[in-house]
């Protein structure tokens, strides 16, 4: 269960306190990872989106109206940044799946004799005989 930060503390942090805000990422940061690790499925993709959580939770901290506990701001905030994740995920596999399939590189040799010839009746200059 998530304990709820003392109110002088989220005050502090909005003003600019950044050793409140350390404060307030070090008592949230394991419960917001375990929260989009449920959401995502993926424990390398959960830190990355914990830490795009905390710095969305930085810059509109001012934006945070008192409306709501801190912590249900702090996980709406995790679930749209990790509903971001996934959108951004799933548009980079339908690119993937989306592009044609790269063909394998001929030999270098290959490569160098395809596609030119010499000018009729001589031979290339090389190599050297």
């Amino acid at each position: 269960m998530v304990q709820e930060p003392e109110p002088d503390v989220v005050r502090a942090a909005m003003a600019g306190d950044l050793a409140a805000f350390e404060w307030l990422v070090r008592c949230y940061q394991a419960h917001v990872w375990r929260f989009l690790r449920h959401l995502l499925g993926d424990g390398a993709l959960a830190e990355d989106v914990t830490q795009e959580t905390f710095l969305r939770v930085y810059q509109h901290l001012p934006t945070f109206a008192w409306r709501s506990k801190f912590s249900t701001w702090v996980f709406r905030v995790a679930r749209n940044a990790g509903i971001d994740a996934l959108r951004s995920r799933r548009r980079h596999d339908q690119l993937l799946h989306a592009l044609p399939r790269p063909q394998p590189e001929p030999p270098p040799d290959a490569t160098c004799r395809r596609g030119w010839s010499p000018p009729s009746g001589r031979s290339p200059p090389w190599p050297p005989r």
